[in-house]
């Protein structure tokens, strides 16, 4: 186990089959019980210090249907709770499907069986296809950061150990609401956000603990960092930033190289990944973010557009340096397959972080 705790490494979507990752190569993360078991168990033995499970309702189609096997995001981290000790666990929930109510009690169970290791990563997202399987219509309408700043106090209201008084909001108007049990010897739940927009990255700097980001080169993620570190000092906020990354880490440089263009090129699900870009851009496929964004369909095939980390132990974790002192509070990792990649990632590289 590092020695160094500051700087946090966790692994990103290991709930969902292909990962973060769009491709057809045959061992591409499968989300099968047993592995995840495996994998949850050999990050809390090395001391990895989060997991975080997303939460999806529909695949992405293609030859593939990435993300189309995903366990409930909840269920998910109170079952992983039973079988880890030492690891935080972010359960994903969407603010438009998820009452703050039922949010509350669920969080607060999660957090019993772990003994104070829950953690929240709270979506204000829109996707049609998958909100109409909840018939909730017209959500496009409204202030989705409004509605999602409202959820979370009146979430954080319920959790307090404080008597609930009338909380009363655009969205929300709740003259009592409470959980028994309350958070395990806590009176509050470490937040993430995963927003991008100015929108968004504004609510994440009021409200929230952390945010996870995207991002093209380390100049560009320095400005953000500072951009979003200020403004959340601006709201008496003490905000961390996390860097989402998928990495192929091999012998040499050029074995990892090779294995990274075979699953994002002659391999990559490149249906799946245009599909995954016309969701994040609400179905328009010609807007010019997501042209952008198809002009860099090996990072979509990657790892859903997320920073590629590729080639020797020596190289990764240069990189992951490099990372680090651009102020990065910590990286949230994707691989192609969990179980075959990450034990050697954490020999070679993470030991030495």
């Amino acid at each position: 186990m590092r020695k160094n705790k500051k700087f946090e490494v966790g692994i990103f979507a290991l709930n969902s089959s292909s990962g973060i990752a769009m491709t057809r190569v045959k061992e591409r993360w499968k989300a099968d019980w047993e592995d995840i078991e495996n994998v949850a168990k050999i990050c809390d033995k090395e001391g990895l210090d989060f997991i975080i499970a997303v939460q999806r309702w529909l695949g992405f189609g293609g030859k593939t249907n990435p993300a189309g096997l995903t366990y409930d995001s909840s269920t998910f981290c109170s079952a992983l709770a039973s079988i880890t000790k030492n690891i935080k666990l972010y359960c994903t929930l969407h603010v438009p499907i998820v009452h703050p109510t039922f949010a509350a009690r669920s969080l607060a169970t999660i957090d019993h069986v772990s003994k104070g290791r829950a953690a929240l990563n709270i979506v204000c997202g829109w996707n049609e296809r998958e909100f109409k399987m909840f018939e909730i219509n017209n959500h496009e309408h409204i202030n989705r950061y409004e509605e999602g700043e409202e959820w979370t106090n009146l979430l954080k209201k319920i959790l307090s150990k404080k008597k609930f008084s009338k909380f009363t909001g655009k969205y929300y108007n709740n003259h009592f609401a409470t959980t028994s049990p309350k958070l395990y010897r806590r009176d509050k739940i470490e937040t993430m956000s995963a927003a991008f927009s100015k929108d968004g990255r504004s609510f994440a700097a009021k409200n929230v603990d952390s945010l996870i980001t995207m991002f093209s080169n380390i100049s560009s993620l320095k400005k953000q960092i500072k951009n979003i570190k200020l403004e959340a000092k601006k709201h008496k906020n003490s905000i961390k930033v996390y860097g989402l990354l998928h990495i192929v880490c091999r012998k040499t440089d050029k074995e990892a190289e090779e294995y990274y263009n075979k699953y994002t090129g002659q391999y990559a699900d490149l249906e799946a990944a245009i599909n995954f870009i016309s969701i994040l851009n609400k179905g328009k496929s010609n807007s010019v973010l997501a042209n952008l964004q198809k002009s860099q369909i090996k990072k979509m095939a990657g790892g859903i557009g997320s920073y590629p980390v590729i080639g020797s132990p020596k190289t990764v974790l240069n990189v992951i340096k490099d990372l680090k002192k651009a102020k990065l509070d910590g990286i949230a990792i994707g691989f192609v397959n969990f179980k075959d990649e990450l034990p050697y990632f954490i020999k070679k590289v993470y030991k030495n972080l």
